[in-house]
C-alpha cells in the first residue's frame, strides 16, 4: 500500500497501491477515500483567467480585492508564465514586400488565376461567379462569367486552347490558389497535355497571389 497523500499533513486525500514501481490509485475504488477535489490551489488563478476572457493580471486582482465576482475568494493572480492562446492570438504576420523588378520577360510566361462568388445578384444570364485570369507580364486581364464554380475547367481549358491558336504562344505557368476548382485531377491532366506547370499558394496567404486579389476586391 502506498503512502496516504496529503496536503498539510493532517487531511488525508487518497490511498494508493504500489504496483512493480509505480504507484497506482484507482479512484472510483472505495480504498481512494477520495473526498476532495484535487485541483491545485495555484492553477485556480489560471483557470478564473480563462472563464474571464485572459483579462489582465490587473484587473483580476481588482475584482479580487472589491469582492466584484461571486465564488472569487483566495486566489492569487501572477503572471508567472505566457498565455499560449494569447501568444497565437496576438501573433501577425509580416507584409509581403514589393517587388521592384519585373519576375517575367514577356506575356503568357506566368498568368493569375482566381475565381469569386456568389456574388450578392445574380446577372441576366443567370451567372453569379467570376473567373479572373491576370497575365504577369502585360496585366492584361480577363474575367469570365460563370453560373457555376464547375464550370471554371471548360473556361479555363477554352482558354487555354484560344491562347495557343489565336496568339500561337504556350502558356508557361499557372498560378492559383488550393480551391477544388483549381486543385483537381482535370485541371492536372490539361496541364501535362500542353506542358503548364501549376504553382500553388500556400493556404491562408492571398498576399502572395496579390495581383488577381486586387481586381476582385471592390
Amino acid at each position: 500500500m502506498a503512502p496516504p497523500l496529503s496536503v498539510d499533513g493532517s487531511n488525508l486525500i487518497f490511498k494508493g497501491f504500489r504496483y512493480e514501481n509505480l504507484y497506482l490509485v484507482d479512484f472510483n475504488a472505495s480504498e481512494a477515500q477520495l473526498s476532495t477535489c484535487l485541483l491545485p490551489k495555484y492553477s485556480m488563478g489560471r483557470l478564473w483567467y480563462r472563464r474571464l476572457g485572459h483579462v489582465g493580471m490587473k484587473q483580476l486582482n481588482k475584482l479580487v480585492k472589491h469582492d466584484l465576482v461571486r465564488g472569487l475568494k483566495d486566489v492569487t493572480f501572477e503572471k508567472d508564465k505566457l498565455c499560449s492562446a494569447c501568444l497565437a492570438g496576438k501573433q501577425v504576420g509580416n507584409t509581403h514586400q514589393k517587388k521592384s523588378i519585373m519576375s517575367t520577360c514577356k506575356a503568357f510566361v506566368l498568368l493569375h488565376m482566381d475565381l469569386f462568388g456568389p456574388t450578392i445578384y445574380t446577372c441576366i444570364g443567370g451567372n453569379k461567379y467570376g473567373f479572373v485570369i491576370v497575365d504577369d507580364f502585360t496585366r492584361y486581364t480577363w474575367v469570365f462569367f460563370l453560373s457555376d464554380k464547375s464550370d471554371a475547367f471548360a473556361t479555363f481549358k477554352s482558354f487555354v486552347k484560344r491562347i495557343h491558336n489565336e496568339f500561337e504562344e504556350t502558356i508557361k505557368k499557372v498560378r492559383s490558389n488550393n480551391g477544388g476548382e483549381f486543385k483537381n485531377k482535370r485541371v492536372d491532366e490539361l496541364c501535362d497535355e500542353f506542358g503548364i506547370r501549376h504553382q500553388f499558394l500556400a493556404k491562408y496567404t492571398p498576399q502572395s497571389n496579390g495581383l488577381v486579389e486586387g481586381r476582385i476586391e471592390p
